[in-house]
């Protein structure tokens, strides 16, 4: 169902803020929404720190997804997405200032 609604709204990346939040950004507006906050904290994988996505405090509709980023690359980030505490998915975000873009 998430996946559902995630390919409906056209998902096409994330814009961080420097204040610990994030937008979804979305097609065809390319409009900003989903807000979620984010700070590193410990995995659900394997208690390693992460930066965590959270969205419990921002979101009725994704309230129960939480994301969990690491870096493994310079400007590429693999991320798990949780759903009421169950692994549910895997992405990738890169850097689009990057020059591997």
């Amino acid at each position: 169902m998430l996946a559902r609604l995630v390919h409906l709204f056209w998902w096409r990346g994330k814009v961080f803020s420097p204040d610990g939040y994030l937008s979804n950004r979305l097609f065809p507006l390319d409009m900003l929404s989903i807000v979620a906050m984010v700070g590193p904290g410990p995995s659900r994988l394997d208690d390693q720190e992460c930066i965590v996505i959270d969205y419990s405090h921002t979101s009725l509709v994704f309230g129960g997804v939480r994301d969990e980023l690491r870096q493994v690359d310079p400007h590429l980030y693999l991320g798990l997405i949780w759903l009421s505490s169950r692994k549910i998915g895997w992405f990738t975000l890169r850097d689009p200032n990057s020059s591997n873009g």
